[in-house]
């Protein structure tokens, strides 16, 4: 099971981060353009809200598996702190991707409820552009870009 569940983490990770970057762009472009907020900007904020949570989930269920980088280090977890890969799958990528994602859901909530186009953009654009930053470091540039090819 834990083969299957990495390829789809591994594929839907570029999903996520094409709909993230074509999130954060519209949300700065409506922001700079003086646009109004339309239900296509609502839309992909939660279409974004979505994915990373379908993606958290997959990550969750990996994370729980006796199999993988993250079981490895669980098994001495003192020992897995001093090597950058395990504690890497134990604590800083689902830590900062949790923050990520929870920053994705309140820009969209905060977007959604907000009063006036260049608020909601401007919420949007920001919580976004963090989230962005803290998934880019938090993905493993140093795994396989495409797993199983």
């Amino acid at each position: 099971m834990y083969t299957p569940m990495l390829l789809l983490h591994s594929y839907l990770r570029w999903i996520v981060v094409i709909v993230m970057l074509y999130a954060v762009v519209r949300m700065w472009w409506g922001l700079i353009g003086k646009r109004e907020w339309s239900a296509q900007d609502g839309m992909i904020a939660r279409v974004f809200a979505m994915l990373v949570s379908v993606q958290l989930i997959i990550g969750l269920v990996l994370y729980a598996l006796p199999a993988g980088l993250a079981a490895v280090a669980r098994q001495d977890i003192g020992a897995a702190m001093g090597v950058t890969e395990l504690r890497f799958a134990l604590v800083e990528h689902p830590l900062m991707m949790i923050i990520a994602i929870a920053l994705v859901h309140i820009g969209s909530s905060r977007a959604r409820k907000a009063d006036g186009s260049a608020r909601k953009f401007r919420l949007a654009a920001i919580f976004f552009t963090i989230a962005t930053l803290l998934i880019f470091a938090s993905i493993p540039w140093w795994q396989p870009l495409f797993r199983g090819l």
